[in-house]
This record gives C-alpha cells, sequence and structure tokens, in this order.
C-alpha cells in the first residue's frame, strides 16, 4: 500500500494546508469564506519570504486547528473505531499526524504560485454543523481546478477534516488505502503500516 500517493497532488495538499491555516472562527463572530481569503494571502506571503518555516508552521497552525478525531473516524471506518480501544484510537490519530508532517513540510517546501479564489457560501450559516467552502485554483496556463473544503463546528470553532478535488475526496482516498489492512489486522494493523512508513521517510 503506497501511503503517499494520496498525498502528492500539489495542487489539492497545498491548498489543503492554506484552507486550515487559522480556521478557529467562531460561528457568530467569523464568516469563514473571508477568514479564509485573508489568511491563505498571508500564508502565501510568508510561505514565499521564507520557506523555511513550513515545519514550525505545520507544527504550531496547522495542527490545532484539524480535526484529526473526525478524519481517523472516517479513514479507519466507523465499525473499525467503535470496536478499536482508545488508547489503539489515540496511537492511531498521533501517527496519523506524524505522517501529515513529514508530507506536509515536503511539500511546502515545493509550495507551487497558485492563486486561490474563494466563493461565497451558497446558504448562510444558521445552525449548521457542517459547512462547504468552495474555491477555484488556477495557475497561467492552466484550467481552474475545483476545490471544496469541508469544515466542521467544534465548540465554536471551525475546524477542516476534509478537502475534494474534482469530485475526488482526500478522506475517501485514505479509507480506500486502509481499507485492506484494517479488515484484516484491526486499527492496530494499520498503526503499525503507518508507523513503518514514518520511520523510513
Amino acid at each position: 500500500m503506497n501511503l503517499s500517493r494520496k498525498m502528492k497532488h500539489p495542487i489539492l495538499l497545498c491548498s489543503f494546508l492554506l484552507s486550515i491555516f487559522y480556521v478557529q472562527t467562531a460561528l457568530s463572530l467569523e464568516d469563514p469564506v473571508k477568514m479564509l481569503e485573508s489568511i491563505t494571502q498571508n500564508v502565501i506571503t510568508e510561505l514565499q519570504s521564507n520557506n523555511r518555516s513550513a515545519p514550525k508552521l505545520i507544527h504550531n497552525i496547522i495542527l490545532p486547528h484539524v480535526d484529526f478525531i473526525e478524519m481517523s473516524r472516517w479513514i479507519v471506518g466507523r465499525h473499525a473505531w467503535l470496536d478499536a480501544k482508545n488508547a489503539t484510537r489515540e496511537l492511531f490519530i498521533q501517527e496519523f499526524q506524524i505522517f501529515l508532517v513529514k508530507n506536509y513540510t515536503q511539500l511546502l517546501l515545493k509550495f507551487p504560485y497558485h492563486k486561490i479564489k474563494f466563493l461565497p457560501l451558497r446558504e448562510a450559516i444558521t445552525t449548521q454543523k457542517h459547512i462547504q467552502v468552495s474555491s477555484l485554483v488556477t495557475r497561467k496556463g492552466t484550467a481552474p481546478v475545483n476545490l471544496n473544503y469541508h469544515l466542521i463546528l467544534e465548540a465554536g470553532t471551525w475546524k477542516v477534516y476534509d478537502i475534494v478535488i474534482e469530485g475526488i475526496s482526500l478522506l475517501e482516498g485514505y479509507q480506500a488505502d486502509f481499507a485492506e489492512v484494517i479488515q484484516h489486522g484491526g486499527v492496530a494493523a494499520a498503526i503499525e503500516k503507518i508507523r513503518s512508513y514514518n520511520a523510513n521517510h
């Protein structure tokens, strides 16, 4: 199983990174679209002036604003997640975070110069716990790419848990990658698979 396969699309992953910088907005105070627009430009500027800051940005800014529990539930699958002990779940999340940091760091250091245009929400936010923020990613000489960011509201804070590019979900891709190993060995087997990858990259 190639665990890094779903992380290699530069537009997808780099845009995913930008989408989760400071997405910690309270529902009543911040517009998620305006927040993403403002922070995205700030992040691009910082990375262009100092790309060595990538690892620090990941640890200090990205990780606190990604819902790794929600991501892990999707990737592992409902039944396997419920069957796993709490300690096993925590280990999976821990190794998955390390995996993402390694891949994100590599991608940030090669960050492509794309333009991102965020689109207005299709409907006003009222009582929704889940929302989708859509955007178009363009680069000179290429056709626009549709990116949809899925956010979940947790304790008054918006957190990213998935991104969909041209109809392809990041989470569904990882779920497919792990399906066979989890089917035969449960979450513990998936942990060992990620741990092996982390130790060799």
